[in-house]
């Protein structure tokens, strides 16, 4: 299987952006230091993978963080990003024309042509910047 893997290009740069990620998500310090949060991640990385979706570490930090209140209770699940994923884009970033999906107080922002997973925003009003569509 390991030679296959090897002679398939794609399957090799698939793999080496998933390592990538993950070593993003489990050690970058700019992000966080809660290991929970970390794992929960990697978690919701490969559970958007496994859903049709690629994103940035940065992005699936951001929403383990925000995942959970302070006392530890979810603010959110899983199912909800995915809800608003399915959702179409309603604003568009005037500043780096990235579509944004902001609903229930959540923003995802996606690359416009590929719909890659830029990051996730908690707020309670629209950003500056945004446009409606």
């Amino acid at each position: 299987e390991y030679t296959e893997i090897r002679k398939s290009s794609k399957k090799i740069h698939a793999l080496d952006k998933d390592v990538k990620t993950v070593n993003y998500i489990k050690h970058s310090a700019r992000e966080t230091s809660d290991t929970k949060i970390r794992n929960k991640g990697v978690d919701i990385y490969y559970s958007l993978k496994r859903d049709g979706y690629e994103s940035s570490g940065h992005a699936v930090t951001r929403m383990a963080e925000r995942m959970f209140k302070k006392n530890g209770q979810y603010n959110y699940n899983y199912q909800t990003i995915i809800n608003t994923l399915h959702k179409k884009p309603n604003f568009i970033d005037s500043r780096n024309g990235r579509l944004v999906r902001y609903y229930n107080k959540i923003a995802i922002i996606t690359e416009k042509d590929t719909n890659y997973i830029v990051t996730f925003i908690k707020q309670r009003k629209k950003g500056n910047g945004w446009t409606q569509l």
